[in-house]
């Protein structure tokens, strides 16, 4: 099973390993609800990995977007992203997303705290993404976010290519994989 950070929401379910392995080669990610990456697929790891976004450990979401400095040159849309990272923290409200937004509203400045401040909007679950990958190039994407509420809240993030182009590069990527589900 593929294990992330320690606590409540920091594992997968076995069932849900099984069908991270059966999504690949598609890239997929598996989030808690304050943004660890607690899961992805082989592919997934090769398309976000290089961009930095998987560096921490353990590798958060949130804290990639608001304070990496290289999380602009990966997101050409930044702001887009931003807002959405801000949004979901704020719907799946707990003790560890207030610690996180207490923590990233003095470490990550106005970027974060203006998005945190807002009038809630509610964010697309599907919607495009335009991802610079470093050897890889300029990907577009679509995207689906899959609720899984069972136990703890985890999100199922899973990207597929939105034109030829993006297919091309994808599967160049996917064709150095190792493994199919690593954590």
């Amino acid at each position: 099973m593929a294990v992330g950070p320690d606590g409540p929401d920091g594992t997968i379910r076995a069932r849900l390993d099984v069908v991270l392995t059966r999504l690949d080669p598609a890239p997929a990610l598996v989030i808690n609800r304050v943004g660890d990456v607690i899961a992805a697929t082989a592919v997934g790891r090769l398309l976000f990995g290089p961009t930095g976004m998987l560096d921490a450990s353990p590798s958060n979401l949130s804290r990639y977007v608001f304070t990496d400095p290289r999380a602009p040159a990966a997101f050409p849309d930044w702001d887009s992203v931003a807002d959405r990272v801000a949004t979901q923290l704020r719907l799946d409200t707990c003790d560890e997303t207030e610690r996180l937004i207490d923590e990233m509203s003095r470490t990550a400045g106005a970027e974060f705290t203006d998005r945190i401040e807002r009038p809630l909007v509610m964010p697309e679950r599907h919607d495009y993404l335009r991802l610079n990958h470093p050897t890889g190039g300029l990907l577009r994407l679509t995207y689906e976010t899959l609720d899984l509420f069972i136990d703890e809240p985890q999100h199922l993030l899973l990207y597929l290519p939105a034109d030829e182009s993006s297919t091309q590069v994808l599967q160049q990527i996917a064709s150095g994989r190792e493994g199919a589900v690593r954590s």
